[in-house]
């Protein structure tokens, strides 16, 4: 599962090993659900 950190004003961070293993390129949209 990604962990993403989410900044202020809506920003949201991914570490760069979850990018990686999820092949995301930077600016990506991500799919986000807080659970």
């Amino acid at each position: 599962m990604l962990v993403a950190r989410v900044l202020q004003k809506g920003q949201i961070v991914i570490p760069k090993e979850a990018r990686k293993k999820a092949n995301l390129a930077p600016g990506d949209r991500v799919e986000v659900r807080i659970t």
